[in-house]
């Protein structure tokens, strides 16, 4: 797995879990 990837996996996870929605 590249770091870039897991860069932004984490990124979108902290969205998601910033979001009101908790998205899928």
């Amino acid at each position: 797995m590249s770091i870039s990837l897991l860069k932004v996996q984490n990124f979108y996870q902290r969205k998601t879990l910033n979001s009101p929605k908790g998205g899928s």
